[in-house]
């Protein structure tokens, strides 16, 4: 398995799609700095992700939350790897790619701290692979 890093363009994009509906939002979400990775195991495509490195301040204000509190748990200068999406597309699931895209990402990044903000049913994922919720909902902190 690995992981690499690609232009979301639209020949990405369309490709991203044809795996996961969901996946329409992403363009109109990423910033400018964000890098975009495929998982691949054996040639194929299994996923994706979408992460980037910023500070405690960048993150709220990357997710437009108004939760002043995070901030202060995070701290304003402290530089995360934030991980904006990590999917392994359904057919996939269930044979550890998830932690190993997880790790791979991680190390690509540089092997800081990590900060994620969950959505629906993934949260129990981030859990297991060590994640300890920051106090606020669906926030949750690796270290």
């Amino acid at each position: 398995m690995f992981i690499e890093e690609v232009v979301f363009d639209e020949y990405n994009k369309r490709i991203l799609l044809a795996h996961a509906e969901q996946a329409v939002f992403i363009d109109e979400t990423m910033t400018p700095k964000e890098k975009f990775y495929w998982v691949k195991v054996e040639g194929d495509i299994v996923g994706y992700a979408v992460a980037d490195i910023l500070s405690g301040i960048e993150i709220i204000d990357q997710d437009d939350s108004e939760d002043e509190d995070i901030v202060t748990h995070l701290g304003f200068d402290v530089m995360y790897v934030y991980i904006d999406y990590l999917e392994i597309f359904e057919s996939y699931q269930g044979r550890g790619y998830g932690k190993l895209a997880f790790n791979l990402l991680r190390a690509a990044l540089g092997n800081k701290k990590v900060v994620i903000h969950t959505i629906g049913d993934t949260q129990d994922f981030w859990i297991r692979q060590g994640f300890t919720s920051i106090g606020f909902s669906d926030w949750y902190y690796w270290i």
